[in-house]
């Protein structure tokens, strides 16, 4: 298995289009495991979505890619935050996707350690990222990179 890491482009949509709905499939599984109710709230990606994804400023959107297959990606941004007599840059993590054939083989790692390495070049001082409370798997990956729980958000159904 060899795999590199490239920039997202427009012209990757047909692929991106699968791997966004096995992306969102797998979100509505988890909502459902919480609340079958909460399953509607994940409802796919339109090209609109991936456009503003591949719009969105100081951002880093890579794909992981198996010869000319597509086979995970990686959505990282910036914000600059400015307080009264603070500032500094935060990153986020905001999407992060590997198709289940190729989970556990270090395909993840290899994306967060470039974004990783973009963040520190960009001097970011912290790094956030959201994930639902019951997937466990997928904490259990940020863990091993370092993060830690800061809140719970917690909802109800009326």
């Amino acid at each position: 298995m060899d795999i590199k890491l490239r920039k997202i482009k427009k012209s990757d949509w047909p692929q991106m289009k699968k791997l966004l709905q096995e992306y969102s499939n797998y979100h509505k599984n988890i909502f459902k495991q919480i609340d079958p109710y909460f399953a509607i709230f994940e409802t796919g990606y339109q090209k609109k979505d991936f456009e503003k994804m591949l719009n969105k400023k100081r951002k880093m959107f890579l794909a992981a890619c198996d010869g000319d297959k597509i086979i995970g990606f990686i959505l990282a941004k910036i914000i600059e935050v400015k307080g009264d007599k603070t500032k500094f840059k935060q990153g986020f993590l905001s999407e992060l996707f590997v198709t289940e054939k190729y989970r556990g083989k270090g395909v993840a790692d290899l994306m967060w350690q470039e974004v990783l390495s973009w963040f520190k070049k960009e001097k970011v001082k912290f790094i956030q990222l959201s994930v639902l409370a019951n997937n466990e798997k997928t904490q259990q990956i940020y863990k091993k990179w370092g993060f830690k729980s800061l809140s719970l958000i917690m909802t109800k159904k009326l």
